[in-house]
């Protein structure tokens, strides 16, 4: 037996339960691993609350990221041995491949295997900021070489991703923080440009400093939720939107992304 964390109702932390419990063997096209290390993310809390957009069905897992090692092969699974380190891509089911718990069987095809210099916590937390920001940026804006693109949330995970990803397409990075203090951080980390939005306005900023293409992008990368005046202010949000009609084809920040592109 092992254990695995399941929640029988909807609410707060406290209905997270340990529990002993047998553990199938994996499907033809899943891999069992002993899990070592696994992310804590906003989706689960949200998936907890019943603010997600995927229902539990109770008794229910949960857990998008892990880190472990290989128990045993599904027999369609190819690629992956007893032994191997590797991590887990999000996969599309939140509770279905739950990874709470010391073990999780888990789909072949979202499994990586990782170097031996990078740790189990390590591999556990790389590839959420990546998927919500490659899902916004990629699939959803279709961004490309001679785009812009405005990273709000800049200094959180999903920015930092955002900056890498609109790096390798060779678009150019608006950052926005609130504070002076975090600018340089910014700019070391990729930003192009760096608007202060406690100092600068941005719309004037962004629409009077910068010769366009056909294309603005205007991205609030850290997606899937409601959008309020507290996350605002713990992520940094900038307190106006760059609309579509000031910023010609734009993907509105508070608009657009955050209620079509629900990535988990």
């Amino acid at each position: 037996m092992a254990r695995i964390v399941r929640f029988h109702e909807y609410g707060d932390a406290s209905v997270l339960k340990i529990e002993n419990l047998d553990v199938p063997p994996p499907d033809s096209d899943e891999v069992q691993i002993e899990v070592k290390s696994f992310g804590l993310n906003r989706a689960e809390v949200m998936f907890r609350t019943h603010a997600y957009f995927q229902d539990a069905q109770f008794p229910s897992r949960l857990g998008f990221e892990a880190a472990g090692i290989v128990k045993t092969v599904g027999t369609s699974a190819t690629g992956f041995k007893e032994g191997d380190a590797v991590s887990l891509i999000p996969p599309t089911d939140i509770a279905r491949w739950g990874t709470y718990g010391e073990f999780a069987n888990v789909p072949a095809r979202n499994l990586v295997k990782h170097p031996e210099n990078i740790s189990f916590e390590q591999a556990a937390a790389s590839w959420m900021q990546y998927v919500t920001a490659w899902g916004a940026l990629i699939e959803q804006a279709k961004l490309t070489a001679g785009d812009f693109v405005i990273v709000t949330a800049a200094s959180s995970s999903v920015g930092i991703a955002a900056f890498q990803i609109a790096k390798a397409v060779g678009a150019t990075i608006i950052a926005t923080t609130r504070s002076r203090a975090k600018r340089q951080a910014l700019i070391e980390h990729g930003a192009d440009h760096v608007v202060v939005t406690d100092e600068e306005d941005l719309v004037a900023r962004v629409m009077g400093g910068y010769r366009f293409p056909n294309q603005l992008l205007a991205c609030q990368v850290d997606v899937g939720y409601e959008i309020d005046d507290s996350f605002m202010s713990d992520f940094e949000l900038s307190p106006q939107p760059v609309s579509e009609q000031t910023a010609g084809l734009a993907c509105d920040a508070y608009g657009e992304i955050n209620h079509q592109q629900r990535v988990p």
